[in-house]
């Protein structure tokens, strides 16, 4: 058998070590040294108990840095994609694995910061846009009240030319008539002919 010397891992009762192992009693009428037998076997078996509880415990350390070490991954992986809610579930799950880890820790108050910045962004772009937008329904209001003001103009404009019109021919016609009236005296109710 070899010795060897290991760290004691969480949750055994190693207090069998404490205890001596075999127990030696010196014969003097025998000359000679004894020991007991039923104690050693006692002994034995509690080590050996104490042996797979320590290779149990083994495993699920083992169990657990790769359960932790592949929640590290996942979040490691969704966080360069900035699948920030996967990344979120990697870390908190590596947490329940190792909870007094910084690295999952860390990496989740990193993300929130991205997070409420990203939010701050959003919001910034939301009430840019929304401004943008007032801006350009105000721009066109005034595009139509101007096109408006402009048409309304034109339109009072060619109602006074054509009444500037009408009454030029108007005049024009009865400065004729009074002409024609002079000309021809009988004729002044009738039309010339044309």
């Amino acid at each position: 058998e070899s010795i060897s010397l290991f760290e004691p891992l969480p949750n055994i009762d190693y207090s069998v070590l404490n205890q001596p192992l075999v127990k030696v009693t010196y014969d003097p009428t025998k000359d000679n040294f004894d020991y007991d037998e039923a104690y050693s076997n006692q002994m034995l078996e509690a080590l050996e108990r104490l042996r797979l509880l320590t290779l149990e415990a083994e495993r699920k350390q083992k169990e657990l840095e790769a359960n932790y070490t592949a929640s590290i991954k996942a979040g490691d992986a969704a966080f360069k994609k900035k699948d920030w809610v996967m990344a979120r579930a990697g870390y908190n799950q590596a947490l329940t694995f190792k909870s007094a880890e910084l690295y999952p820790k860390d990496q989740l108050a990193h993300i929130d910061v991205i997070i409420k910045d990203q939010e701050a962004l959003n919001k910034k772009a939301t009430e840019d846009a929304a401004a943008k937008a007032a801006a350009e329904a105000a721009a066109k209001a005034k595009a139509e009240a101007e096109a408006k003001a402009k048409a309304e103009a034109e339109a009072a404009g060619k109602k006074k030319a054509e009444e500037e019109a009408a009454r030029l021919a108007k005049e024009k016609a009865d400065k004729l008539a009074a002409e024609a009236a002079r000309r021809c005296p009988g004729r002044a109710g009738s039309r010339a002919p044309a």
